[in-house]
């Protein structure tokens, strides 16, 4: 405002005679780049751009998201800039220890503001339980959230049984047992431990895997039992893979589709990443590594993460479409 008024009033005294004078200082301050809002400028106008297709379109999305699918530049200039956004300024201090937590010291009581440290967080306490650290946040100590259903059932199996409430001290020990035996690997069965599938949808350059590895294998807290390693294993998925990125594969979620129980296995596994050939991955990025992930196995994943995603899609139905996949994709139990 008071740059106008300048020029304005400078005019004013050309025109009476007076002369101009110099601008004040501020007025000669050039604007300092903001490299991230740059990269935040190439996110949003991404998003803008394919609704905008969707509507140009006459309201045909399969068209236009087929179109936006084939507008690889665009693409990857949304990768690069979603990468280089999260890893400057999110994960870490610009950079420095990327995908480490971070708390933002604008929002010291935020504890969600870390949103891989959130994804871990949750999948660590719905699998092997609450640590002192979260009940410390609020959470409330109690079996790990897989064995509530299951807990559940038993308790009305106990209750059908004997008429009586089972004791707090005896539904303990039942989940103890029933993680036991459900993981291995803890000194009760001498088995392998068993470990968890991460789906990754919309990873850009999946930053998951190298969190989970921070952490280390999840222990499973079973009460006084010694905890059992529980190791994570994470496929990151994109329409677009960062072209830095590893164990990934390229797919669009809101279109996979699923083998039956009998689907044909992917057999060359030199240079494929982990889990293509447990998930039965096809067609196989061994043979072409551009080639689109279209068909998974059903009911071969214990956890399916969306973060950022269902934003980026045009329509309703396109996210409903990625939420019924997940669904598919998770295993029963």
């Amino acid at each position: 405002v008071s740059v106008l008024y300048w020029r304005a009033m400078s005019a004013k005294r050309t025109r009476d005679g007076e002369g101009s004078e110099a601008p004040p200082p501020h007025a000669e301050r050039p604007l300092q780049p903001r490299p991230n809002v740059e990269m935040a400028r190439v996110i949003k106008g991404q998003h803008v751009h394919i609704r905008g297709m969707v509507a140009a379109n006459g309201g045909d999305v399969a068209a236009a998201w087929d179109a936006a699918l084939a507008d690889k530049g665009r693409l990857q200039a949304y990768a690069t800039a979603m990468r280089d956004l999260a890893v400057q300024y999110w994960d870490g201090e610009h950079g420095a220890g990327a995908d480490a937590a971070s708390p933002d010291p604008r929002r010291p009581n935020d504890r969600y503001n870390d949103r891989l440290g959130y994804i871990v967080g949750a999948v660590r306490r719905y699998f092997c339980g609450v640590r002192a650290e979260d009940r410390a946040e609020g959470f409330e100590p109690g079996p790990p959230g897989i064995a509530a259903g299951p807990l559940k059932e038993e308790k009305r199996r106990h209750f059908a049984a004997t008429g009586a409430q089972l004791s707090a001290e005896d539904a303990a020990a039942w989940s103890r047992e029933w993680l036991r035996s459900r993981y291995g690997g803890d000194g009760s069965s001498g088995g392998p431990p068993r470990r968890l599938v991460v789906l990754d949808v919309g990873a850009c350059y999946n930053p998951l895997q190298p969190r989970f590895d921070a952490e280390g294998a999840l222990p499973l807290a079973v009460g006084g039992a010694a905890p059992a390693p529980v190791p994570v294993a994470v496929l990151g998925l994109d329409i677009a893979p960062h072209p830095e990125a590893t164990n990934m594969c390229r797919c669009d979620w809101s279109r996979v589709a699923f083998h039956d129980e009998e689907g044909e296995a992917v057999t060359d596994t030199a240079t494929v990443p982990p889990l293509v050939e447990e998930l039965r991955v096809s067609p196989s990025p061994v043979e072409d590594p551009e080639a689109v992930l279209r068909r998974i196995a059903p009911a071969s994943a214990h956890v399916v993460s969306f973060c950022l995603l269902l934003s980026y899609l045009p329509t309703p139905q396109m996210r409903a479409a990625c939420i019924v996949n997940a669904n598919r994709a998770l295993r029963p139990d």
